[in-house]
């Protein structure tokens, strides 16, 4: 049986752990692409120091929904507006 699924959106050379890169360096756009896996198949999503460079956030969001399987976990982290 596989183990859990995990993308890491706008992973560039940052892996976590065995997570799945999605970027414009693994060949996927997320202002022009959805997500290339199936509704509900994915058992958590990695977004670090990603969100604050798409142009259309809500729209990731929902794709974000869709892929995540019931019960899935999303990890955003964005920087403070107040941090350096």
């Amino acid at each position: 049986m596989p183990g859990p699924t995990t993308l890491n959106l706008g992973a560039g050379r940052r892996m976590i752990g065995e997570s799945f890169p999605l970027d414009l360096e693994h060949g996927w756009d997320a202002d022009l692409e959805p997500i290339p896996y199936p509704d509900e198949s994915v058992d958590g999503i990695w977004a670090h120091g990603f969100f604050e460079h798409v142009a259309h956030p809500i729209a990731v969001l929902a794709e974000c929904q869709r892929v995540l399987k019931p019960g899935g976990a999303l990890n955003i982290v964005v920087p403070h507006g107040l941090s350096d």
